[in-house]
């Protein structure tokens, strides 16, 4: 603290202004002086970002420094490497409820997962992920599925499932297993294949009719856009007018009220009588 507290002083001490110096060779030292000092700093920062500590006892001979030191490169994450284990960031890839606190989980939170090989499906390897809840502790675990190329929860929880109907929302169904594999019949193709292009037909008229009649909307943009902000400015108008002539007339509320103390006080007598 007290080598802290010298240097401080020090500090001050050199960039304090001579009575001598005139103000601005005083501001262009300054600058020179912040300048140089924060280049000494980003010098030390780079020699503090690529610095290694070598013990006095090691030599090349004796291999990496994690080697000899006994520690491994990937630290704590490696904890359980002898079981096959390495512990990664895992994002939650669906929203999940947690089957030990009953809470729901959403996609894309994070947990500290242990990930391990459990199998192999044809080359590609299948992993293990086993986390702990954040809300209660309990463990969860799910593996990848290389063949449907997906995530399948195995123990700890189970998926939200978020049904919808396609027609309600106005979207397209898109064709299941069974579909497909009827469509490999080419009788069934060709009937299918006719009501796309009945279903195109419609769709292209209701396409066609909304172009027009955003054509029509937007024939003019400057019109348009005028028209949709001409609505909130008259709001925006009214309610200034409205509180101005609040102002006002707390104003004139304020001064008669201010003109009937007066009065009160020059002419007593007058004011009894009334």
């Amino acid at each position: 603290m007290i080598q802290n507290t010298s240097s401080k002083r020090a500090m001050v001490q050199q960039t304090s202004r001579p009575m001598s110096m005139s103000l601005p060779t005083y501001v262009a030292y300054i600058h020179s002086h912040s300048v140089f000092k924060s280049f000494e700093n980003k010098k030390m920062a780079e020699r503090r970002a690529t610095n290694k500590y070598y013990p006095p006892d090691w030599d090349p001979s004796k291999g990496s420094i994690n080697t000899f030191v006994g520690q491994h490169p990937l630290r704590d994450r490696a904890r359980k490497l002898d079981q096959g284990i390495l512990v990664i960031r895992f994002e939650m890839p669906f929203s999940i409820w947690c089957l030990g606190c009953e809470k729901h989980i959403g996609k894309g939170v994070r947990y500290n997962a242990e990930k391990k090989k459990v199998g192999m499906y044809y080359s590609t390897p299948i992993w293990q992920f086993r986390m702990k809840c954040h809300l209660c502790s309990s463990w969860m675990e799910i593996h990848t599925d290389p063949k449907n190329a997906v995530y399948v929860i195995i123990s700890g929880a189970r998926k939200r499932e978020e049904e919808y109907d396609p027609e309600d929302n106005e979207t397209l169904a898109l064709k299941d297993k069974e579909e497909a594999e009827k469509l490999l019949n080419p009788m069934y193709k060709l009937e299918n294949t006719n009501k796309d292009v009945l279903k195109a037909k419609e769709a292209g008229s209701a396409v066609s009719e909304l172009m027009e009649y955003n054509n029509r909307m937007w024939k003019d943009p400057f019109a348009a856009s005028q028209k949709i902000r001409s609505k909130p400015k008259r709001k925006s108008e009214k309610r200034k007018r409205k509180t101005l002539q609040l102002f006002v007339t707390s104003i004139i509320c304020y001064y008669t009220s201010w003109l009937r103390q007066k009065k009160t006080k020059l002419y007593p007598k007058r004011s009894n009588m009334a």
